[in-house]
């Protein structure tokens, strides 16, 4: 994980945690069978978690829930993605990935 992946997955758990969270979109995915992935913060019972809606290309949408905490399934879905738009109630900040070289730029981050 690169230092722009941390910083936006801190940001994103930050966001999460302070329910600031509207939704973050992963977008240009390295599978072609996907389109784009939008994670929205989700009370599950008694605990919030980020639902990943996963929008493929034949038309269906797959749903996975994710712990509102790092994790190696997090940061594999953000790793997986050229593109990732992060939207909350504080502002936005965009991650975008090189296709040649994968390095990545967070751009929009308040420091």
């Amino acid at each position: 994980m690169t230092g722009a992946d941390a910083a936006l997955q801190e940001l994103l758990l930050l966001a999460a945690a302070r329910h600031m969270l509207t939704k973050a979109v992963l977008s240009k995915p390295g599978d072609s069978r996907e389109k784009k992935t939008i994670l929205t913060l989700r009370r599950i019972g008694k605990t919030e978690r980020l639902q990943a809606e996963r929008l493929l290309a034949d038309g269906k949408a797959l749903h996975e829930n994710l712990p509102a905490a790092p994790s190696p399934r997090l940061e594999e879905l953000l790793s997986a993605h050229g593109q990732i738009n992060l939207l909350t109630a504080a502002g936005e900040c965009e991650l975008r990935r090189s296709r040649k070289s994968g390095t990545a730029t967070l751009l929009g981050e308040k420091s």
